[in-house]
């Protein structure tokens, strides 16, 4: 099912690298500043959006994993070093390699035991204080059912709180995660943010209500996590 997921399911793969490169800016902004010298790995990388958005970084030693031979084939036009592999198999076979390991919108894909699988592994990976970053959906946002049961490959979703508790529990030190709501900067997409403001906002209202807590990205639309390998480890 993975072997051709763009052309069946992916409705980004067609929207064009600018489009992209504009999400991904919104999404990251500085969190990947911290990271260490050294390469980087994007799993799932799919055609390579990401590892050219980070080349034109300045990222000059970049990777990527995945599963579409004919994902690949794009992402490997665009000279990236690329490697057909199950992502977990792929990061045991290279332990402290990395500085950054990256995951968009792949680790709703995989089940618990998977999930422990690849943290674990990816903690292996990198190098000493290197970064793990992920973004997905938020399920504890409004009608995150929508996006949790819209793909029939999706297995599983996070809150802020499930997604520390993951990456803590396989040994990373330090978990920064985030809601975030990506929408453009055009009119349409600042009408659409603030209309979502103000959902969020009644939801954290409800969560507070339930939990005792809640803060102001708790209920938006996706999650970033920044997690970090201890020096020492």
């Amino acid at each position: 099912m993975y072997g051709n997921y763009s052309a069946h399911f992916d409705s980004q793969s067609s929207s064009g690298d600018i489009v992209q490169f504009n999400q991904f800016n919104l999404i990251y902004g500085n969190a990947l500043a911290t990271a260490p010298e050294g390469p980087v790995l994007d799993l799932g990388c799919g055609q390579g959006e990401w590892l050219e958005w980070m080349r034109q970084k300045g990222y000059p030693h970049l990777c990527g994993v995945d599963l579409s031979a004919e994902d690949l084939q794009i992402a490997a036009n665009r000279g990236f070093e690329v490697h057909h592999s199950h992502v977990s198999d792929f990061l045991n076979g290279h332990e402290n390699r990395f500085a950054m390991i990256h995951a968009k919108d792949l680790i709703e894909h995989l089940d618990k035991n998977e999930l422990v699988e690849l943290g674990q592994a990816a903690l292996k990976a990198l190098l000493p204080g290197g970064l793990f970053v992920a973004s997905t959906f938020n399920a504890q946002a409004p009608l995150s059912s929508t996006t949790r049961y819209g793909d029939f490959t999706h297995e599983f979703g996070f809150t802020r709180s499930s997604i520390s508790q993951w990456l803590l529990a396989c040994g990373f030190g330090s978990v920064f995660s985030k809601g975030y709501h990506a929408c453009p900067s055009s009119l349409k997409g600042r009408a659409r943010k603030m209309a979502y403001w103000f959902v969020a906002t009644v939801c954290e209202f409800v969560v507070t209500l339930r939990h005792g807590n809640s803060d102001k990205t708790s209920c938006l639309p996706d999650l970033l996590v920044v997690a970090t390998k201890t020096p020492s480890l």
